[in-house]
């Protein structure tokens, strides 16, 4: 990325940080910092992946690389009933939910950061420590516009949806597979 980019992603994982330290209690502050620089370090192959797919002026729709079996989690749910539900999912994430609306996830980062936590913050509501650093996108969208916009905005996963529903995800790893395969 080049350096400006970087900057500004420093600064906004600064603000993030300082605003989750600001209304959290001082454990979860530190492992919403942990978190984000995490995502940061993997946020880098994730926007390699998205500008390949915009720079090929692809106009395939996002609902044909978009993951449509979805683990999701309510945003109450407390932290180790997310970690349990991961593990036994076999998956790399879960969807938070408030009600209907998707609105974040909880990864394995997230999981294994929280494995270290005392006892008494397993109970914390996942919201608390989930990544909110997700777009959501009609299932019809080219996948040139739905990279460019992960890309610019320095996302790791898409929320696919159809009439304002989740219908699937998609993440870096979706645009690798559509980048490698054969045309």
């Amino acid at each position: 990325r080049p350096a400006a980019a970087a900057d500004a992603t420093a600064v906004a994982a600064a603000a993030a940080t300082k605003a989750a330290s600001s209304s959290c209690t001082r454990p979860t502050a530190t492992l919403t910092a942990s978190l984000s620089s995490t995502v940061l370090a993997a946020a880098s192959t994730a926007g390699a992946m998205a500008r390949a797919v915009a720079e090929h002026e692809v106009g395939t729709p996002l609902s044909s690389i978009t993951t449509k079996a979805v683990q999701v989690i309510d945003l109450g749910a407390p932290v180790r009933d997310a970690v349990a539900q991961l593990a036994q999912a076999s998956v790399h994430g879960l969807v938070v939910v408030d009600g209907a609306e998707a609105i974040g996830v909880f990864t394995r980062t997230e999981a294994i950061v929280a494995r270290h936590l005392p006892p008494a913050l397993l109970d914390t509501p996942v919201e608390r420590v989930m990544s909110y650093e997700v777009i959501s996108l009609p299932s019809d969208t080219p996948l040139r516009r739905a990279a460019t916009q992960a890309n610019a905005l320095h996302l790791r996963r898409i929320f696919a949806t159809e009439h304002g529903k989740l219908a699937g995800i998609v993440t870096g790893f979706d645009f690798a597979r559509y980048v490698a395969a054969p045309a």
